[in-house]
Parts: structure tokens; C-alpha cells; sequence
């Protein structure tokens, strides 16, 4: 596996906290391959809030359009 070397500042709390794990790499690699999945997540779910208000606007309407009609010649 192809790997890179970085130098990060962490919060003392969370360098503590980190101190404790085995292996340091693999938990912070584990940690940010779920922090990217869950925004991926919640940005398919924003959009998909986005296009369900839009498809509810349009059935109101097209419910209102056919209920006009509907209502002719009856």
C-alpha cells in the first residue's frame, strides 16, 4: 500500500486520546474514511430533500390543474 508521511498539530485532549491506540495510523485512516462516507452521506440526503420538495411542489400543482378539470362538464 502506497503511503505518505504527514505532520499534524493535534488538541492535547485529542493527542491524549490517540496516545492510547496500537496503531495511530490505521485509527486515524479508519476515522476519516467514515467522517468522508457520513458528509457524502448527508449530501446525497440534502439533495435528495431538495428534489422530493421539488417533485411535492409539482404534484400540487398538477393535482391542481387536474382538479380544475376534472370538475368541467361534470
Amino acid at each position: 500500500m502506497n503511503t505518505q508521511r504527514f505532520n499534524i498539530t493535534l488538541p492535547r485532549p485529542v493527542a491524549a486520546q490517540l496516545a492510547k491506540e496500537t496503531n495511530k495510523s490505521r485509527f486515524i485512516a479508519e476515522a476519516l474514511r467514515e467522517k468522508w462516507e457520513a458528509d457524502q452521506r448527508a449530501q446525497k440526503e440534502r439533495s435528495l430533500a431538495l428534489e422530493y420538495a421539488a417533485a411535492a411542489r409539482e404534484e400540487v400543482t398538477l393535482a391542481q390543474e387536474w382538479d380544475t378539470t376534472a370538475g368541467d362538464g361534470l
